[in-house]
């Protein structure tokens, strides 16, 4: 075997064996047995982590105006909102979610994930992993070991 055909595989052998951490995770919302209407307006409050959502960092208001919404069923998922760009949410805060014509707070916060990691080899592909989310608590109830573990439904 010559030098350089050797000196490939053994760059092939190390790139293989590395591994990456994967990204933390963005959790998103998803609205189950609310009526259209209830829906029309909602307003999202992100307040600081741990201040027991008295410190309001921001507010934004999110509608069919804004946004594009998704319903499959009973459940409806925010699409895209101008606001929020892919309408996901930063674990690094606590959130308000607040329906005002269903009359419905969810106060969302303790986000907890696992971190995980990927092999990385020394392919192209643009392949991410996303650290699953452990638990986290909504209006005081701790939701843990879910499948989905980016995806937050808010019943009604």
């Amino acid at each position: 075997m010559n030098c350089k055909l050797a000196s490939i595989l053994v760059v092939i052998l190390i790139g293989s064996c590395r591994t990456i951490p994967c990204v933390e995770s963005n959790p998103t919302l998803y609205f189950v047995s609310f009526s259209d209407p209830q829906t029309d307006s909602i307003v999202l409050r992100k307040c600081e982590k741990g201040s027991a959502f008295h410190t309001i960092i921001d507010s934004v208001i999110i509608s069919r105006n804004n946004s594009i919404y998704e319903k499959s069923g009973d459940t409806l998922h925010i699409v895209t909102s101008s606001y929020m760009g892919e309408y996901s949410l930063d674990i690094q805060f606590d959130y308000e979610v607040y329906l005002p014509l269903a009359g419905k707070l969810f106060q969302l916060s303790n986000f907890t994930e696992q971190q995980t990691e990927m092999k990385a080899g020394l392919s192209l592909d643009k392949n991410v992993c996303i650290n699953p989310i452990k638990s986290y608590t909504v209006n005081g109830q701790v939701i843990s070991g879910a499948t989905d573990y980016h995806l937050i439904y808010l019943k009604n």
